[in-house]
């Protein structure tokens, strides 16, 4: 990823500077079910595949699903709330 993870939040902050909280949220919920519903018409063997994501995790894909998909919310909303909701950093 060029630039790294940092400057890849970095861009994605600013893109979204001035977008109300309410269409952050309505984006972050039409963002969860398209991957809820990825996940859920994913074959077993597919799950199981090995893979690196963008942001360098690496695993079968079921696993790093659940990092960037529940650990690295997480640790957002541990962010925004200011508490660390998840031992994993990113």
């Amino acid at each position: 990823m060029q630039g790294g993870i940092d400057s890849y939040n970095e861009r994605q902050v600013a893109k979204r500077a001035d977008v109300p909280v309410q269409e952050l949220l309505a984006e972050f919920e039409r963002n969860r079910a398209a991957t809820i519903a990825a996940v859920e018409g994913a074959e077993e063997a597919l799950l199981s595949t090995p893979i690196r994501s963008a942001g360098g995790i690496t695993g079968p894909l079921a696993g790093v699903i659940y990092a960037v998909a529940v650990q690295h919310v997480l640790a957002h909303v541990g962010d925004i709330v200011g508490t660390e909701l998840s031992a994993q950093r990113w």
